[in-house]
């Protein structure tokens, strides 16, 4: 709502329910409350003082205790990313030494397979002997 338009409204209510003038009212004295609006009790006003500050104390605990749990809440939360990172890192590493043991055991592997050449070649001449001699034993019977 502009400006304008409340300072409108304000003088057409004004205008229409112009304030009563009371000549006998002085300077200083309280006039009589108008018909509309209720006497307060004198000690509404204390108490009600006394709910508000009751209030704002439980509301000052509840503040002070959702701050100790948000801060204990940012620790818990640290220290589980501190643990995710240091279990990441040492995940890291693990894979790094089986991929390290795993290229040294296929190197091993290799090299076996190498220096195994002759003895094929080995096993390929005993079964040719063994062919022979079992030629030669049918042959002798």
């Amino acid at each position: 709502m502009s400006d304008d338009l409340v300072v409108e409204r304000v003088d057409d209510d004004l205008d229409e329910n112009p304030p009563a003038e009371n000549e006998d009212d002085e300077i200083g004295e309280a006039s009589p409350p108008s018909q509309g609006i209720p006497l307060l009790d004198r000690n509404a006003l204390s108490d009600l003082e006394q709910q508000a500050k009751r209030v704002a104390d439980g509301l000052d605990l509840m503040l002070g205790n959702l701050t100790n749990s948000l801060h204990y809440m940012s620790a818990v939360a640290v220290q589980c990313i501190d643990a995710y990172q240091q279990s990441v890192n040492e995940v890291g590493q693990a894979v790094d030494h089986g991929m390290k043991a795993m290229y040294a055991l296929i190197a091993k592997c290799e090299g076996i397979a190498s220096k195994m050449e002759p003895i094929e070649k080995l096993a390929q001449q005993i079964q040719d002997i063994k062919q022979t001699l079992d030629v030669l034993e049918r042959a002798c019977k």
